[in-house]
């Protein structure tokens, strides 16, 4: 009998019975069996992940190809575990960045672990502005608005002024050419791709600057002319005091859009002739101030300028 050997080589995988037969010169036959397994090393994994940066309350989502007869062992930050091919991580707090790994194993083989690192997560933005003057202020166009940017966590900025045209700086100032109500959004972006937005208004402007109180006013109930209102715009600082024939004052504010009603702590005053005075700063720091007398009627039907 020849010694001799046999290499064998298998293109499929699974259990395989190899037999070996020998026969002497004189006719005597034996047979050999054995069982053996053959197993495949899988090949290192290529990890797909949705995206490169993550912000707080993203999901990471991570994933290696599925395949047939391969268990998978993901681990990562946090003691994190997972046997599936294709894993989800709420982003909750910062401690999800790290380092990922999964290993594929078929049989008793295992795969070379592969690995990808999230990088740090990043705030998200909180956007906030003020603006100079601020909304509670009568304008007419053109009027120039000064917008301070007070947000955290931001990188880059959208401002997005209402009537079509948006900046892209930190602190703009916009000139308002065009009469309307207008709200002002305000986009933070970070440099991890979060953002914030917040949208405040309404900024009312009118068409054409003016300086208009009437002569007389009747607070009767009827629905006509039943307050005053005073007709200043482009004012930064505002106030107005109203007095009767005997210098008491019977009226203050400073907030442009509160009207007075004829009343003093609460009470209906008599019709007569009243007087007030008006002073404030524009929006070229100038200062300003209008006076003169208002009838108060109680049977009132045409305001003359």
């Amino acid at each position: 009998m020849d010694n001799d050997s046999k290499t064998l080589t298998f293109t499929e995988t699974g259990l395989k019975t190899i037999t070996l037969t020998v026969e002497t010169n004189d006719g005597c036959i034996s047979t050999f069996r054995k069982d053996i397994l053959v197993e495949l090393k899988p090949d290192k994994p290529e990890i797909n992940s949705n995206q490169a940066l993550y912000c707080l309350k993203d999901i990471i989502k991570l994933a290696v190809p599925a395949q047939e007869g391969i268990t998978y062992a993901w681990s990562g930050p946090n003691n994190y575990t997972a046997t599936t091919n294709a894993i989800e991580i709420p982003v909750t707090d910062f401690n999800v960045a790290g380092k990922y790994q999964v290993v594929l194993t078929s049989g008793t083989y295992n795969s070379e672990p592969a690995t990808i690192v999230i990088p740090a997560i990043a705030r998200i933005p909180v956007a906030k502005f003020y603006t100079e003057p601020t909304f509670n202020v009568k304008f007419s166009a053109p009027v120039p608005i000064a917008f301070t940017n007070t947000s955290l966590y931001g990188d880059f900025y959208e401002w997005n002024f209402g009537d079509g045209l948006t900046s892209f700086e930190s602190n703009p100032t916009h000139i308002y050419q065009t009469d309307g109500l207008f709200r002002i959004t305000l986009t933070a972006f970070s440099k991890n791709g979060c953002q914030n937005s917040i949208t405040q208004g309404d900024l009312i402007i009118k068409k054409n600057a003016s300086t208009f109180v009437p002569n007389a006013f009747s607070p009767n109930g009827d629905g006509v002319n039943d307050e005053l209102v005073v007709g200043v715009t482009n004012l930064r600082k505002y106030n107005i005091q109203i007095y009767n024939r005997l210098g008491t004052q019977v009226f203050f504010t400073n907030n442009i859009f509160e009207n007075w009603k004829g009343t003093f702590k609460g009470n209906e005053l008599p019709v007569g002739v009243y007087y007030y005075i008006i002073s404030g700063i524009n929006l070229s720091n100038s200062g300003i101030k209008y006076s003169g007398s208002i009838t108060l009627s109680d049977n009132y039907k045409h305001i003359t300028g």
